[in-house]
């Protein structure tokens, strides 16, 4: 099995992490309609809404995955008791 190489290090020190396949999702079209678009560094990008990577986690199942849940989960609750949308 072949394993794809997710972070990369951009020439300014920055990290990216490309995900290929996520679990728990729906089709690639349905989540890019429900990306928000967010500026990074200049750049207008899509990025899938912090409901949706919890998701993704929670279905994937892995130990990484399982240890990061309860922040991610933390950071959606104060998000949503500040109204933040993005």
């Amino acid at each position: 099995m072949m394993v794809r190489q997710t972070v990369v290090a951009l020439s300014d020190g920055s990290l990216v992490n490309f995900c290929y396949r996520l679990h728990g999702t729906a089709s690639f079209r349905t989540e890019y309609a429900r990306a928000a678009i967010v500026d990074w560094n200049g750049f207008a990008i899509k990025v899938l809404p912090l409901e949706r990577i919890i998701r993704s986690k929670e279905a994937a199942d892995r130990d990484k995955d399982r240890a990061v849940l309860p922040l991610l989960r933390d950071i959606a609750a104060s998000r949503k008791k500040l109204r933040i949308r993005r």
